[in-house]
């Protein structure tokens, strides 16, 4: 699948460059099914949490807001705290370790450090899509996920001057 590919830098030097040739398209299916199955899992467990908490009553209202109103809010689910408060949840899943990079959009970046307290990070790792499992780990509130994660910018948006 790759063709070796010579490129000149400078005068003299040829350096060899792999070409690698992606399905895109398969490649975003597999990561929108890990993803989906990382909401779903979330939304068990936000769940057994509630009524585990006795907040049986919430349970209804808990809202799988990248379903309801589309993808792009910052946030994918809808929850509450043990205050009966809403919190807003971020689920980013892999089929990866927990060590995985996240990638985060400025949107998302923008919301979770206006929601302070309110926000929560859902991270699901070692995903088995078979068996529709994953490890959980959480992070509530923007000043613990900016304190435990490092952003560094991996990509820009160039426009004409």
């Amino acid at each position: 699948d790759t063709d070796p590919i010579k490129a000149k830098r400078g005068a003299s030097k040829g350096v060899t460059v792999k070409a690698r040739i992606f399905d895109w398209s398969k490649i975003n299916v597999s990561k929108m099914a890990i993803g989906s199955l990382g909401e779903e899992l979330v939304l068990k467990f936000e769940e057994e949490r509630l009524t585990n908490l006795g907040l049986t009553k919430l349970v209804a209202n808990i809202e799988h807001s990248s379903k309801v109103r589309g993808d792009g809010l910052g946030y994918d689910i809808l929850s509450f705290d043990e205050t009966m408060k809403s919190v807003f949840i971020e689920v980013k899943a892999t089929i990866g370790g927990f060590w995985n990079g996240i990638v985060f959009t400025k949107n998302e970046i923008e919301f979770m450090n206006s929601c302070g307290e309110a926000y929560r990070l859902y991270r699901i790792f070692e995903v088995n899509k078979a068996a529709k499992t994953g490890k959980i780990c959480t992070f509530s509130g923007s000043k613990a996920v900016n304190e435990f994660f490092n952003f560094v910018p991996q990509s820009f948006s160039a426009k004409p001057k």
